[in-house]
């Protein structure tokens, strides 16, 4: 039977009032059937006693497993605190997780798949937990729940991080990877924010029982009277990112696990000068940083991107492993002593887990400057540029940004938001932040969830604070539920420009935002810039561009347009100032007025993604909803075309541009449609085929020609209908000669004669 009182236990340590998470169920069996399938439901932390009852109503089962993270409340509505079979995509993404809570270690024996573990395996697995759990606490890490699955051990660290963390907790598991040995092994793949955890209390049925591997019921080993939170600063120095949150050395930010890496043997034999002397490189100079060469090869003038024989150790260990900006003394210690003049061992020097990140550098080429000296020496680019070939650019190409709003703004990318003042355009953007802050679409287009900076130079916070209240109840969303995802900059009364903003973001950078807002742009432009200047513009564009790549998070500048009548403008000319506001950003979205009451077209310049439809959106008040039925192209203000002639029928058509010249060529036709009747030619085709259909002409062949006859009353057949217009047109010819040019007979052409009443 399953623990009552373990599940309970667990599922309100896990989560908190108001929560909503799901409990997934697999290879179920129901009562009197013996088909396995997967159940999943939503349950809210006030249900959560019902969890045991729901799991009762089953005659066995595999394994029973819960998100550990809080999801979307909305996904109630599949399953509301209740278990029904599970149909596709009707599980928890990674999209429906509103914030990271749990961290989890998941250590597991190296056995068959398919099969419970041993006694002894699990022993195994427990002490390698243990290992790990201690030198997370001589780093200061808290002490973690600790839960035997039934055949491994788990450890669960409460944190607090956006669901899009950045890649932080991935990074951390990579940093725990050398723990794995060929018994016991850290699974790496439990990294994303919709991870399920086998819930303790609960049996884990992994193939068929035997005595020396059982079936067991997952179990709570330690639950700490308080569980505290791992500071996002342990984390950042775990996973490597001492750049960011400490100054400590790359050396001493691994925790003390016992573990054989590349990292341990630098500490054994971490004398950098004596390993760069061992392969050959002399020391030129030394101030902050040492300039190493090769003797014997020309140094020329050095390059900062290694073209040349010469190369950079930064004296401190904690500088960033930038190839533009030279090695620390570790990163090149793993080129020689780890890659020497062996290439193939380049993939372990990118995944080894240690040292700061180096999947940018071109290794390759590195290690073959540094470890055989052949290359040349060249002069660098004037301010530090760059060139590459696109065959070098290829191959370290890993795609586009991610995205932050699917179909319009990526990660390191720009939007604008315009629109005429007091139109709404900040009420969109408020609904726009609350989208990405609980993972929902925005206006028919999905978004990635993450955290929101909102910089206002315009409203008082009070205001910020009611409005954003507005829109979630609109939504039907509770407002607490963005506490975590949304933070507020008010700077009315104290405004700051688009530099002292950019010192904001430094200083926020380690925040994992995924969307900065600022509202208004044109309030953070400089003391004495001239908003129609485009150098200036392109300017203070280029610096968000600094910012965004800095954060690694999109920005929306909101905006205004020109003032006038915008409704004849393209999408780029509808901003106000110089035109580089439009072409320096990378969307450039615009609302503009329809001529219906209430309703307005969105229409956007992108740059990264496919272009978009103009798309209709109902104001009602306080929010702006898409609606698909509206003709978009009538803007309020737009000039009406001219009223065009009635276009001629199809009877008139053939009357004019056909009967008079039959048997007549279709170039003949489209000419004299053009001429009498004002049609293109595309036109003209389309009423002679139009013409055709309807029996109102024909195409014969006379002669060795294609051409065209009037269908005239009570005659049929090609020869008839050629003789019926040779006889239209000149009824005093001799029946003989329109006999020999048609091949009909003289008898015929008579007949066609009378039909003709001629």
């Amino acid at each position: 039977m399953e623990n009552r009182d373990t599940i309970v236990r667990v599922l309100k340590t896990l989560f908190e009032s108001g929560d909503v998470f799901e409990i997934r169920m697999l290879d179920a069996v129901l009562p009197g059937s013996s088909w396995q399938h997967v159940q999943s439901g939503y349950f809210d932390y006030e249900h959560i006693e019902d969890v045991p009852n729901a799991l009762a109503n089953f005659k066995t089962y595999g394994g029973v497993y819960v998100t550990l993270n809080p999801v979307n409340p909305n996904l109630l509505g599949r399953a509301n605190n209740r278990l029904k079979k599970a149909k596709n995509r009707e599980t928890t993404g990674d999209k429906d997780i509103l914030r990271r809570r749990w961290w989890l270690i998941d250590v597991d024996p190296v056995r068959p798949a398919g099969i419970s573990a041993t006694e002894e395996e699990r022993g195994l697995s427990f002490d390698k937990a243990a290992e790990i759990s201690s030198g997370l606490q001589s780093m200061d890490f808290p002490k973690p729940m600790c839960v035997n699955s039934g055949n491994g051990t788990q450890l669960l660290y409460r944190v607090d991080l956006p669901a899009d963390d950045g890649g932080l907790i991935q990074r951390c598991l990579q940093q725990l990877s050398a723990c794995s040995t060929d018994r016991v092994q850290v699974d790496m793949s439990v990294y994303n924010s919709a991870r399920i955890c086998r819930l303790p209390g609960t049996w884990n049925r992994k193939g068929d029982p035997i005595d020396t591997r059982p079936h067991r019921v997952a179990e709570i080993i330690d639950l700490p009277d308080e569980i505290e939170t791992v500071p996002a600063e342990l984390l950042h120095k775990l996973a490597g990112n001492c750049s960011k949150t400490s100054n400590s050395s790359a050396d001493e930010i691994q925790p003390t696990i016992s573990t054989v890496s590349p990292i341990d043997d630098f500490n054994e034999r971490g004398d950098i000068t004596a390993i760069l002397q061992k392969h050959g490189w002399t020391l030129k100079s030394e101030s902050d940083q040492q300039y190493w060469y090769r003797p014997g090869k020309s140094t020329g003038q050095h390059s900062a991107t290694y073209d040349g024989t010469v190369f950079y150790v930064w004296s401190d260990n904690a500088h960033p492993f930038e190839a533009r900006q030279g090695y620390n003394r570790f990163g090149v210690y793993k080129l020689l002593e780890y890659g020497g003049d062996d290439s193939a061992s380049i993939a372990a020097l990118k995944t080894d887990g240690y040292g700061p990140d180096d999947g940018d550098v071109d290794l390759t080429g590195i290690l073959g400057k540094l470890c055989d000296g052949t290359a040349k020496a060249s002069p660098p680019l004037p301010y530090g540029i760059e060139v590459h070939s696109l065959a070098q650019l290829r191959k370290t190409f890993s795609g586009l940004n991610k995205p932050v709003v699917h179909g319009l703004l990526r990660e390191g990318e720009t939007m604008n938001v315009i629109a005429a003042p007091k139109m709404g355009k900040s009420w969109l953007t408020m609904r726009l932040a609350v989208s990405i802050a609980s993972g929902i679409d925005w206006m028919g287009f999905e978004v990635e969830q993450g955290k929101i900076l909102h910089i206002d130079n315009e409203l008082h916070r009070n205001l910020i604070i009611d409005r954003y209240e507005k829109v979630c109840k609109a939504m039907n969303l509770p407002a607490r539920l963005l506490d975590g995802n949304v933070d507020v900059i008010s700077l009315r009364g104290e405004l700051k420009d688009i530099v002292s903003i950019g010192d904001i973001c430094q200083s926020l950078q380690s925040n994992c935002y995924k969307l900065v807002i600022i509202d208004a742009f044109y309030r953070t432009l400089p003391v004495g810039t001239d908003e129609n200047d485009n150098g200036a513009i392109a300017g203070i564009y280029n610096m968000i561009d600094r910012y965004a790549a800095l954060m690694k998070c999109g920005f929306v500048l909101i905006h205004h347009s020109s003032k006038g009548n915008q409704s004849g403008k393209s999408v780029t000319d509808v901003g106000a100032g110089a035109g580089s506001q439009s072409r320096a950003a990378d969307t450039h979205l615009v609302i503009r007025p329809h001529e219906e009451q209430d309703i307005f077209v969105m229409e956007a310049g992108i740059r990264s993604w496919a272009p978009i439809d103009p798309i209709a959106l109902h104001w009602q008040w306080p929010l702006f909803s898409r609606t698909d039925e509206v003709d978009t192209s009538q803007l309020l203000g737009m000039a009406k075309p001219k009223a065009k002639d009635k276009p001629p029928s199809l009877e008139d058509f053939v009357d004019r541009c056909v009967a008079p010249y039959d048997p007549c060529s279709k170039n003949s036709i489209v000419y004299e449609a053009g001429q009498i009747l004002g049609l293109s030619e595309r036109k003209a085709n389309d009423m002679l085929s139009l013409a055709m259909e309807n029996g109102l002409c024909t195409r014969i062949k006379a002669g060795s020609r294609m051409v065209y006859v009037k269908n005239r009353a009570g005659i049929s057949g090609e020869k008839s209908l050629w003789a019926a217009a040779l006889l239209t047109h000149d009824p005093g010819k001799p029946p003989q000669e329109i006999a020999e040019v048609t091949s009909c007979s003289v008898r015929q052409v008579n007949r066609v004669r009378q039909e003709l009443s001629l």
